[in-house]
């Protein structure tokens, strides 16, 4: 039925929430009763993960793999306990879920343990939505990437859990007070997976965490040494952009000044290179620098929409 799908999917607004209640039935055995909130029907894979028998540390492996509809007419069962429940896995609906108190323990100690990047990605998405949600505190994410992190094998996964650890968690949610450990915390990430690509198999993971542990710097030494020698040790050279990278983090942190910008721009005189010079020194820390910024975004029509954006990224700081 096109026209009743399209009220319940096109013509409403929001995402629903489905949030595990597992329950414990006679001779210790459980059923499953998905809380949902929204209006929309689901269909759902919920997945039942063991810890691995054969494997002392983290890995968890897949018992069954159940198809419900939501809302459901009855409690599913499910046997016996599973060390971890994934609402949605294989990420067939759209909505956001949650985790049981049991499951959100589990997968705590064992998420990087889970056979399927598919089923991790939703975990992680579960997790980011439960931050942006305030039912879990940022810095909870923080300390599941700083586990799991330095064991994923998927580069999309690796790249989207630092974003949204930097950008959002760091810069945004976390207090000032929080701030510094944070910094530090995604540092060491960083540095663990920068180690763990030393011997050039996987380039792609290793630029992945040189770009963020250039964007949490929280001391300038190490990438204002990158930036002079003109590479990182071990690999990889600095190309345009990430000489651009190091440059604006060594502009929030007060460590250059416009003689340096100057000196990179007549390095790199492409468009790009206008962008990361607008993007530093706007970056940079002292109220002339501020005034100027602001003065070219709002007191005149000059900028493009390219040194406009540049501008407004460089312009605000968490740490001034």
């Amino acid at each position: 039925d096109v026209h009743a799908w399209a009220d319940a999917w096109l013509r409403t607004t929001g995402v629903d929430t489905l949030r595990p209640v597992v329950t414990r039935g006679e001779e210790g055995t459980y059923t499953l009763q998905v809380e949902h909130k929204g209006s929309r029907p689901h269909r759902i894979a919920v997945g039942l993960y063991d810890q691995d028998v054969a494997d002392e540390g983290r890995h968890l492996v897949l018992r069954e793999r159940l198809d419900l509809d939501v809302p459901q007419n009855t409690p599913q069962p499910i046997g016996k306990r599973p060390t971890l429940l994934v609402l949605n896995d294989g990420d067939l609906t759209y909505a956001k879920v949650r985790f049981d108190t049991d499951s959100f323990k589990a997968l705590t100690e064992s998420l990087s343990g889970l056979p399927s990047p598919l089923t991790r990605a939703v975990v992680w998405n579960a997790l980011r939505d439960a931050v942006r949600d305030g039912e879990l505190p940022p810095t909870a994410y923080l300390d599941a990437a700083r586990a799991h992190l330095p064991h994923e094998t998927d580069l999309a996964l690796v790249q989207g859990v630092l974003a949204f650890a930097a950008t959002y968690v760091t810069d945004r949610y976390v207090t000032p007070e929080q701030r510094p450990a944070a910094l530090t915390t995604l540092s060491s990430l960083c540095r663990d997976l920068i180690r763990r690509t030393e011997d050039g198999d996987n380039p792609g993971l290793r630029l992945i965490a040189v770009r963020h542990c250039i964007d949490v710097a929280a001391h300038p030494d190490t990438i204002a040494a990158w930036l002079a020698d003109g590479t990182v040790p071990g690999g990889p050279e600095l190309d345009p952009e990430l000489r651009w990278r190091i440059l604006t983090r060594l502009a929030v942190l007060g460590a250059t000044d416009e003689t340096a910008i100057a000196a990179e721009l007549e390095r790199d005189p492409s468009a790009t290179g206008q962008e990361g010079a607008a993007r530093c020194r706007a970056a940079l820390p002292d109220a002339e620098a501020k005034s100027r910024a602001w003065a070219a975004m709002f007191a005149s029509d000059d900028l493009s929409n390219y040194l406009f954006t540049a501008t407004a990224r460089g312009f605000w700081q968490p740490e001034q």
